[in-house]
């Protein structure tokens, strides 16, 4: 269909708002995966707790402290790929 100089083509609008749900999709699925991961790392902390004094415990909290600081550098990237 020919609008004035404009050029339409129903299909590609379909396309387009295709694509355009595929990216809302991708955006959610993030924010899920992030969510979940944010879960765990609260379980893990929680475990890190009921660990008994000493070495392991320690050894165990930094190495939840290190997950923590990676979730803050994928929140990051995330937030650049979707737009957060």
């Amino acid at each position: 269909m020919v609008m004035g100089n404009l050029v339409h083509f129903p299909a590609s609008r379909r396309a387009n708002h295709e694509q355009g749900s595929s990216g809302v999709d991708i955006r959610h699925s993030i924010r899920q995966v992030l969510l979940m991961l944010e879960l765990q790392l609260l379980q893990i902390s929680g475990l890190v707790e009921l660990c008994p004094a000493g070495k392991a415990r320690t050894k165990l909290r930094q190495q939840h402290d290190q997950l923590l600081g990676r979730l803050a550098v994928v929140r990051q990237h995330s937030r650049v790929l979707i737009g957060n």
